[in-house]
């Protein structure tokens, strides 16, 4: 079986993934079969694990030094019953920041994972830089903000938000690389 070797810039970044392949070259002799039966749990693993590796690719091609990352918690009273909720009082906070962008006349990238928890729900986002006192405040519980550094390894994904300063391990042979 040949390797294939994928080479992805995204930023600062490089990634470069390596898996062989037995369909390589082989010009339709050998297709893909139709979907059937539920995924396994093994398969649903690496679908995850693509899943992070994409967004934390999205995430590094898009923000750098200078760009923020914040955690918005909420206070104990103000904790929606379900995600619905949630997605309510975020449309309403997001129509705010993205005012406030526009009036400082700053282009507004962002990205976000909502967890929700059984005890306490809570929203992972990264927005483009722009000077604090211009954000509007966020009323329901606290904000954490923390600027972005050069070459981030965020995971944003169904599961939540996972933040990892080493390589990945080698089996899945990817790595991030600084330029």
């Amino acid at each position: 079986m040949p390797w294939v070797q994928k080479t992805t810039h995204a930023g600062k970044c490089i990634y470069i993934q390596r898996h062989y392949s037995s369909r390589y070259g082989s010009k339709n002799k050998c297709t893909r079969g139709s979907n059937y039966g539920k995924t396994s749990e093994a398969q649903a693993a690496v679908n995850n694990r693509q899943a992070c590796l994409q967004q934390e690719m999205i995430f590094n091609a898009n923000f750098g030094p200078g760009d923020l990352t914040a955690t918005f918690t909420f206070r104990k009273v103000d904790r929606p019953k379900d995600l619905q909720e949630i997605k309510k009082l975020w449309a309403a906070y997001m129509a705010k920041l993205r005012y406030a962008y526009k009036k400082a006349g700053v282009d507004f990238k962002w990205m976000r994972a909502i967890e929700t928890p059984d005890k306490n729900p809570h929203i992972h986002m990264a927005l483009s830089g722009i000077d604090l006192a211009k954000l509007p405040r966020w009323p329901y519980g606290r904000v954490d903000f923390v600027p972005v550094g050069t070459c981030v390894r965020k995971h944003i994904s169904s599961k939540g938000t996972k933040v990892s300063t080493t390589r990945p391990k080698q089996r899945y042979a990817t790595a991030a690389v600084a330029t």
